[in-house]
């Protein structure tokens, strides 16, 4: 009846969708009834939205039905019930993707059980048709051809635990497990989101045109600073990890940083340059001069610098559809707010992308939250947010005259 009201499941068990199958004349004949156990294995079940079929054993069945209401989908990478946690994975090493996508009997099953705090969990890689499916569909992104964890190319971690278990628990034996297979076995995985599929139809290229059908698309720029630049950006975007993205997006918004401060401190001395006082300059003019330039230092500071690079490069407008909502000055910008509003909400961004980097690539027993990190929750959504942000920063660095930029 649950699979029946969600519209997930499909499934071909006679004694449920048998034709013309009436339970008052089943075994009539006298014949033995059949036993069926949680062993009982279901043949032809596929989700509504996909064209491949599987079994489950009515166990998995029946627990596939308790979790339309106990189990939840986190973030697209985790499935988390009271009984077990899944958390996919992707290959990230040669080793790995030969393990992934080779032969089938070379999947060998690597168990692990731990206990701590005298409770037992027990730790697999699986490739199984798994809750995280019927969840991901119910969600949305589902192939017709294809639906997460009904091929044996996507790999889960899998933890049995006690229904009273801390998530954070169990995500540090999932890095535990994760570690060990690594350095013994060289089986390098990393924990990601799946990937949102909206149908074909979505994923179709649509390029901009003129008017005579030409494509349109901007004249390559290679000149000085740029390479190494772009290297940067795609090292970026196309990383499978979510913190890696991050990362990597800030470190090319901060390559521009040298840049952005030496126009900042070369406008300001050229201001000062340029007052009455230059033409019989005394010793308070040159004071004052020695205080702006000492000023202009504070920029050295990695966050500073950081601030002052999005500020100068950044729309805050365009970024604002695409701002986590723990940044809400940025998220809720519209075209008609103040300029002060604006420069506002890019602080706050660069606030928050400098205190994120800093709490992902330290230890954490070295970190000292600063209150400006975005929740693990949103850091896709902050991860998008970067990328615009880093395009509008190399856009603006590409624009400038090659003997203002610094590389």
């Amino acid at each position: 009846q649950k699979f029946e009201e969600s519209c997930t499941l499909n499934y071909d068990w006679y004694p449920f969708h048998e034709e013309g199958f009436d339970p008052a004349d089943h075994h009539k004949d006298g014949d033995d009834d059949e036993i069926i156990n949680g062993d009982y294995i279901i043949e032809g079940c596929s989700l509504r939205t996909s064209n491949v079929y599987f079994d489950l054993s009515v166990s998995e069945f029946l627990e596939w039905a308790d979790i339309l209401e106990s189990g939840q989908l986190i973030d697209r990478s985790e499935y988390r019930s009271s009984k077990y946690t899944v958390v996919y994975v992707v290959p990230s090493s040669e080793k790995a993707h030969s393990y992934a996508y080779g032969d089938k009997s070379t999947k060998l099953d690597m168990p692990q059980k731990v206990t701590t705090d005298n409770a037992t969990y027990e730790v697999q890689l699986i490739s199984h048709a798994t809750p995280f499916s019927l969840l991901l569909e119910k969600e949305g992104g589902c192939e017709k051809d294809y639906c997460s964890s009904l091929s044996d190319n996507d790999l889960f971690v899998k933890v049995d635990h006690p229904s009273n278990a801390s998530p954070k628990t169990v995500s540090d034996i999932i890095d535990a497990y994760l570690f060990e297979l690594s350095t013994t076995f060289f089986l390098d995985f990393t924990r990601t989101r799946y990937p949102f599929f909206d149908g074909w139809d979505n994923l179709e290229f649509t390029p901009i045109v003129d008017d005579k059908g030409k494509v349109r698309i901007r004249t390559l720029n290679i000149s000085n600073g740029l390479p190494e630049l772009y290297r940067i950006y795609l090292k970026g975007v196309t990383a499978s990890d979510i913190e890696h993205q991050i990362i990597n997006l800030i470190k090319a918004i901060e390559y521009v940083s040298a840049t952005v401060i030496r126009l900042s401190f070369h406008d300001a001395i050229r201001q000062r340059l340029l007052s009455s006082k230059a033409l019989a300059p005394d010793a308070k003019f040159l004071d004052d001069l020695i205080m702006l330039m000492e000023d202009q230092n504070s920029y050295k500071k990695d966050s500073e610098a950081l601030r002052l690079t999005i500020k100068t490069c950044c729309d805050a407008t365009q970024l604002a559809p695409h701002a986590p909502p723990v940044l809400k000055t940025l998220s809720s910008l519209s075209e008609a707010s103040d300029a002060k509003t604006k420069n506002t909400a890019l602080d706050d961004l660069s606030k928050c992308l400098s205190s994120t980097r800093n709490q992902l690539v330290h230890a954490k027993a070295n970190y000292t939250l600063t209150g400006n990190e975005c929740p693990s929750d949103q850091l896709s959504t902050l991860a998008g947010c970067a990328n615009l942000a880093a395009t509008q920063v190399i856009r603006w660095f590409a624009g400038l005259p090659i003997e203002s930029r610094v590389f």
